[in-house]
């Protein structure tokens, strides 16, 4: 029985014996065997209600912690010449983390994007005209490319990346950064480290 239908079949009004108060009637009401039952029975659906309420907290809980840990061996501490500003920031449907170098600061997100039938296939036939960025990964797993200010060596850059699994990461250089010193952030960053599942989810 739930609190609910507990607490309706309790209100049910008491009928008074001549002669007796209504306190008199009140304390037999709250003596009497079915309501002890109903009180009990509505007190036990309270307590399943919370702990079932319980349990799926304490199962979510343990979800985000595992992907924490799994996104701190992504994002690690330091990616010399760069180290971690901040912790991971942890949002819903994605996580980011800043890292700084002197005057430069790179804040790397990752995201998960729907992917259908040839979506990533036209995201690399997208990022054709643009330079692009070597990558730990397959080419048939990840694709990126960099959009610059121009086309000078130490022009500031931004970095841009599709996984076939869905995730998608930007690499902003925040107007400072160059393209060389991305491409060395990158390669602390475990990419492969993403699950490689067009199912993956943050």
């Amino acid at each position: 029985m739930s609190c609910a239908a507990g607490a309706s079949f309790a209100r049910k009004q008491p009928t008074r014996k001549p002669c007796e108060s209504r306190w008199q009637m009140n304390h037999r009401q709250m003596n009497h065997p079915r309501w002890v039952v109903v009180v009990a029975l509505a007190s036990f659906g309270c307590r399943k209600s919370a702990q079932a309420l319980s349990e799926k907290t304490v199962a979510g809980t343990a979800s985000l912690t595992t992907a924490k840990s799994g996104f701190d061996k992504i994002l690690p501490d330091a990616a010399p010449p760069f180290a971690a500003a901040a912790p991971i920031d942890f949002s819903q449907g994605h996580v980011r983390r800043a890292y700084i170098s002197g005057p430069k600061r790179v804040e790397i997100t990752i995201a998960r994007f729907g992917m259908d039938a040839g979506a990533f296939e036209r995201w690399v036939a997208g990022s054709a005209s643009y330079p692009q960025a070597q990558l730990a990964l397959p080419a048939a797993q990840a694709n990126g490319f960099f959009s610059c200010s121009s086309d000078l060596a130490d022009s500031p850059c931004d970095l841009h990346i599709q996984l076939r699994s869905g995730f998608h990461v930007e690499v902003m250089g925040n107007g400072h950064t160059p393209r060389h010193d991305l491409v060395e952030f990158m390669s602390h960053i475990q990419l492969d480290a993403l699950p490689n599942s067009t199912r993956a989810e943050l």
